[in-house]
């Protein structure tokens, strides 16, 4: 079985949640976010003791490809592959299926964002081993839910039905419904009917994808299949192709039409490091409630988290605020509005300053 599992890390992303750490080019998970490693690397390093090093791929973006091989090194160059644009997952999911089914029809993928943070390791794997080895049994589209900490408003939901499907300790559910990214009222209803959060993780054979995709989302399938041919010519095709397809996520495409949907519990610590905010985790608090990094001089905050990347950052009678200062730009917010940093990076683009990006 572990010879049919291939893995596919979506990588790409404009590097506007972190903005402005991130950048276009390098996006949250070509960083450090914590330690040493990039997020990618790490990503890299945790899914190869499940999945053989030539059964792995990046899908990333053109302007990204420099740092995707510049850091990966054991991943083939040939796995490593630049959409020429960008058209968030639905394109991506159905360029990796064409590309992997070619190798291996009925091919287990993993399709996994490059730049999730993970608590538990062992219990991650095994989860996805099991849930390879589900899809490749039952040829279910099978997603990973994660139990929610508290009712957020910046995850979509998945509904599952009451009762497992197997009974085996990594347990999997029938899909009933996807939900939308909610209020905050709705969230906390969702909590108490026991919905999950939608992690963005994906397990299915390659020819089930298919046959699922050209169903669900027929828009799609002319490029489909044209990759499917393409061979060594995949990358004329993609750069034909790309530009013309309809932007939107693999929920929106297939998941939330489907029938054939299973979801596996992922309890080994997710977390998908939105925004700032997240890396809390990872930082020590002073005795004011302030997460502190780089030289940062504060008189009179609380509560606030200050990073500097480069010089002197200074803050006075602040509370509840993230500012972040790097070498050539400063961003303040409030905390509790971060998610918001990501309209600062479509100002910079509405007003031609491209090189802060």
């Amino acid at each position: 079985m572990d010879a049919k599992i291939y893995a596919v890390l979506m990588a790409g992303g404009k590097g506007e949640r972190f903005w402005p750490r991130s950048r276009e080019s390098a996006p949250k998970q070509f960083l450090a976010v914590y330690g040493q490693k990039t997020l990618a690397q790490l990503s890299v390093s945790r899914i190869k003791k499940l999945v053989r090093p030539r059964n792995i791929f990046v899908i990333t973006g053109a302007r990204q490809l420099a740092s995707a091989r510049k850091q990966l090194k054991d991943i083939p160059a040939g796995n490593i592959i630049a959409e020429p644009v960008g058209r968030n997952t639905a394109p991506c999911a159905a360029l990796a299926a064409a590309v992997i089914s070619r190798k291996m029809k009925d091919a287990v993928i993993l399709m996994l964002p490059a730049d999730s943070y993970i608590s538990d390791e062992a219990l991650y794997l095994k989860t996805l081993k099991e849930a390879a080895e589900f899809a490749f049994r039952e040829r279910k589209l099978v997603t990973v839910g994660i139990t929610p900490r508290y009712p957020s408003t910046e995850y979509g939901y998945i509904e599952p039905a009451k009762r497992a499907c197997n009974k085996s300790k990594i347990r999997v559910f029938p899909v009933r419904k996807f939900k939308e990214k909610p209020s905050l009222s709705v969230a906390k209803r969702y909590l108490k009917r026991g919905l999950k959060w939608n992690s963005g993780m994906f397990i299915w054979r390659a020819d089930v994808f298919i046959d699922e995709f050209s169903r669900h989302a027929p828009q799609y399938r002319k490029s489909m299949f044209l990759f499917l041919k393409a061979g060594n010519s995949i990358r004329k095709v993609m750069n034909r192709e790309y530009p013309g397809m309809v932007k939107d996520s693999i929920d929106y495409a297939l998941m939330e039409k489907s029938e054939n949907i299973a979801m596996v519990e992922g309890n080994f610590g997710w977390d998908d490091l939105g925004t700032w905010v997240s890396l809390k985790r990872f930082m020590k608090k002073d005795s004011s409630g302030n997460y502190i990094s780089g030289d940062v001089f504060m008189s009179n905050c609380r509560n606030c988290m200050a990073i500097s990347d480069k010089g002197a950052l200074g803050m006075a009678d602040m509370h509840d605020v993230v500012a972040v200062k790097t070498a050539d730009a400063v961003m303040v917010c409030p905390a509790d509005n971060v998610p918001e940093v990501k309209k600062i990076v479509g100002l910079i683009q509405q007003k031609g300053k491209i090189k802060y990006l």
